[in-house]
Parts: C-alpha cells; structure tokens; sequence
C-alpha cells in the first residue's frame, strides 16, 4: 500500500475529529473583536413614525450552565450519544438525560410536570420521565448511579464516577457536533473537563453496550462542567401589556414543541432608547434597543446573577417593524468567558410586508454551519417573530 496517499485523507478525518473533541481558543479577543466589529456599521434610512410600541426581537438568544455535565457514546444501534446534566431551576435542582439519535435529534427527559413550559424558549422536544440518581459524591469525586426510561423505552441504566475536574483549562471553545442541529446555532464554553480516571457502564434492558471511540482509541466518557448559549428556532407573538411585553409561545395556531406565556418588563432609559427584561426563573435576558432596532444583549443566571453570554453588534439592527432601504448587515459577536466563542453576521431586508433578518454564523465550523432565518411581521398591533434553521441553499436564494 503507498501511504503517499492514504496519509492526507487519514490526517484530514483525524484532524476534522479531533476539531470536535479538543477545545479550541475564542475566535477572536482582545483587539480583534474591537477590528471584527469596527466594520458592516453603514446607516439606513427608516421612517420615524409607525411601526410597534414594543420591540421587534429579530431572534431568540439563549444561554444554560449545566453544574454537572456527563457525556457518552455508546455502539448503540439507534443513539449516538448520552448526556447526563444536573441544572439549577430556581432554588431547586434536577438531573435531566439528553439522548441523540443518529440524526443528530436530542429528546430530554426530565421529571417535570410540564417539561415542554421549561425553557419554552430552547424548542428541543422533551417528554416527562423520572430520571432517579443515585448520588454517592464527595468533594473529589463524582459518583452517581442514573435509572430512565428513553425516548424508545428502553430501561436505561448508567453508572458514572469520575474525578471532579482539579483546575480550569485555558482552550475552552467546544463543538456541538451535529446535535440538534435542526434548530438551533450554539456555542460552547467548557471551563473544565475530566477524562482520565473515569469509569462509566451503560446498559440498554439490562445489555450493557461498549462505549464508541474517539479516533478508534479513547472511549469516550467525560464529565464536564459547561454552559451552553447561541441561537435558537422561536415561534412567539409580542402584544404591548400595561407598559411592559406579554409573550406568547407559540404563534396562535402554530405546531410547536415547546409553549409558555411570560412578561418582559419595558423600560425606556431615555427619548431614543428601551430596555426589556425577560426573567424565566433560571435566565435573565436584557437586551438595549435603539430607536427600535436592537443594539445588545446579554443573559445571566437569575439566581447568583452569572453571566453566561454577551451578544455584541457592530452597530444597531433596524427597527424591524417599520420600513427600512435596502439590505442593512451588521456583525455580531457571541462573548462567553475570555472572548468570542462564535462570530458572524446578521442581515435584515424587507420583503413585502414582513422583515427578513438572516443570523449567519461564520466561526467555528460548527456553528458556521447552523444559519437561521426570522420572518418578522406586525399583526392587529402584535409581533409576530418566527425564526427556522435553513440551509446554505436557502440562504443563497
């Protein structure tokens, strides 16, 4: 066999992988997200009167921190990987198991008595299913022992110790592989893994199944702490309320996985600029907007008030609900711990009688390939805001 040419193909699947396993830097910091966001700040030209009273959102952002966060990948016919997270909710906390198909599909099941009104706003399909654990850690170790039924009815039975991880790690950035990437654009933030030392066995009806490899060598198995934040799929109608935002999830008369109702407080700082507040429980999302169009955001823990991700513009969107000329870019910049974990660009235009805003994500890899596009449209003095992945041909047209 003539290596000459088996080795570029064999480094380029090595290399591709391992941009998946390993943690990488930001993509930009420092002075390079200054240089990212001096450009795509051109003016437009809007009428000042009409439009909505409330902001136009032109996407959904979100943000969660797992306190625990187990990951596996079993040869398993049907699912291509486990993921055992424990989340605060307020001032109480649940484990959740997240399971993905070999299509990339996350089903969660948690033991909530209504799992689709939590985090209505992350439309990943969940389902009602008490996740027991049994915990045995101590302040070094991780030691639990996870009992569920999965998406197929499978007795799911998993025992995982670990080390906890002794120290952060300064590459940080981690890949969403191709998980549930049918609805949202996500990064990353990992300040600290754990793979050596652990010990994990999965058993699927009382057959346990091995665990897959990582490059053919290392069974993967690792316990992390991560939070995750980015883009998502929404269905929502935004109705002016007493001074304040009521929000309504789905669209009436929309499929939809997930739905909830909620009240983002409305505050205006001064004669061209809002602030709303949107307060789930378990994130707080505030976001500026100017002369309508939305300028900044970020989400932090409610409880503890962690943040856990800045949106950065190059400069403020249109005010989505009025008319605007041409095709208005901007940059953004998506900040999680020490600089942006993911870069790209928005792009709003209008299109009859809807705004179009298309979030197109350029850096890393994985979160280049999730673009999404929002519809946005004024409805008897509602918002109507929908917002679906698309495809790099979607995206052309």
């Amino acid at each position: 066999m003539d290596f000459r040419f088996c080795l570029p193909s064999w480094l380029l699947r090595l290399g591709l992988e391992a941009g998946h396993y390993v943690p990488g830097g930001p993509v930009l910091q420092g002075d390079g997200i200054d240089r990212w966001l001096a450009e795509a700040r051109a003016p437009f030209s809007q009428p000042v009167r009409g439009g909505s009273p409330i902001p136009a959102p032109p996407f959904q952002l979100f943000a969660l921190h797992y306190l625990e966060d187990i990951v596996v990948e079993t040869k398993h016919p049907r699912w291509q990987m486990h993921e055992y997270a424990r989340v605060a909710l307020g001032d109480r906390e649940v484990w959740l198991a997240k399971d993905s198909d070999n299509d990339g599909v996350q089903t969660i099941s948690v033991d909530l008595e209504e799992p689709g009104a939590w985090l209505p706003e992350i439309p990943v399909p969940r389902r009602r299913e008490p996740v027991q654990v049994d915990d045995r850690s101590d302040a070094r170790h991780l030691d639990v022992s996870i009992r569920y039924r999965n998406p197929a009815g499978e007795r799911v039975e998993v025992d995982f110790r670990a080390p906890r991880p002794p120290r952060a790690t300064p590459l940080r950035n981690g890949s969403t592989f191709e998980h549930s990437q049918a609805v949202l654009a996500a990064v990353l933030d990992i300040p600290a893994q754990q793979l050596t030392g652990v010990r994990c066995s999965v058993r699927f009806d009382g057959r346990e199944r091995r665990l897959d490899r990582a490059f053919g060598l290392l069974p993967i198995k690792v316990l992390l702490r991560q939070t995750q934040a980015g883009f998502v799929e929404a269905s929502m109608r935004l109705s002016p309320e007493d001074g304040a935002v009521a929000v309504q999830r789905p669209i009436p008369g929309t499929r939809w996985g997930t739905r909830g109702s909620e009240t983002w407080s409305l505050v205006r700082t001064r004669a061209d600029e809002q602030v709303t507040t949107a307060d789930n429980g378990i994130t707080t999302t505030t976001s500026t907007w100017r002369d309508g169009g939305l300028a900044h955001a970020w989400i932090a823990e409610t409880t503890g008030g962690r943040d856990l991700v800045e949106l950065r513009l190059s400069a403020p969107l249109p005010d989505l609900s009025r008319p605007f000329d041409g095709l208005v870019v901007r940059r953004f910049a998506l900040m999680m711990s020490t600089g942006a974990h993911g870069a790209g660009e928005v792009r709003c235009r209008r299109q009859g009688d809807e705004a179009l805003v298309d979030v197109v994500p350029q850096a890393p890899f994985w979160f280049a390939r999730r673009p999404l596009r929002t519809r946005v449209r004024l409805v008897r003095g509602s918002v109507d805001v929908r917002s679906e992945r698309i495809g790099a041909a979607t995206l052309a047209g």
